[in-house]
């Protein structure tokens, strides 16, 4: 069998304006955002992402998440800013994280993690309540185990009690 010989066009740099609004898409913003935020009327932003995506050979049904991945690794925007810093960890911490990324058996992620299965839960909550480096205004960088998951009341309980 021989390898394919066809090769990939190469990835038009982007004009300021569609640069602009690729900006906006990587940092998370919708279209009707970006036509609020830009003044730019609902049908130039359409088009503008249909270029866009032209641009960097993305196909035009994707997901945006694919086209922000394409236009990040063209290099033709900046990658957004963190909201906070990372936090300071350890060999120990930085090796379970990773197990943590790639494992899902909870004694899988122990062992990679070089930790006892029992440790585990112990280990992670330490991880999960480093604070952010001193020179940050935020006093945590995660949040306190269980923070996403407290149920919660819709309003409409509230306002009948």
């Amino acid at each position: 069998m021989t390898p394919s010989t066809t090769t990939r066009a190469p990835i038009t740099p982007l004009k300021p304006t569609h640069q602009r609004v690729a900006q906006h898409l990587v940092d998370g913003h919708t279209a009707q955002d970006i036509t609020t935020r830009t003044g730019l009327s609902p049908h130039t932003v359409r088009q503008y992402v249909r270029d866009i995506r032209v641009s960097v050979h993305c196909p035009p049904r994707c997901k945006p998440q694919v086209l922000v991945h394409l236009l990040l690794a063209a290099e033709q925007v900046a990658p957004p800013a963190p909201e906070r810093p990372a936090p300071e960890l350890n060999s120990e911490q930085q090796l379970l994280l990773k197990a943590v990324a790639e494992l899902s058996s909870p004694r899988d992620i122990a062992l990679a993690a070089k930790i006892a299965p029992a440790d585990l839960r112990s280990a992670l909550a330490n991880c999960s309540t480093r604070r952010a480096p001193p020179t940050s205004p935020s006093s945590s960088f995660w949040p306190t185990p269980g923070a996403y998951w407290a149920p919660s009341r819709p309003a409409r309980w509230r306002a009948e009690q």
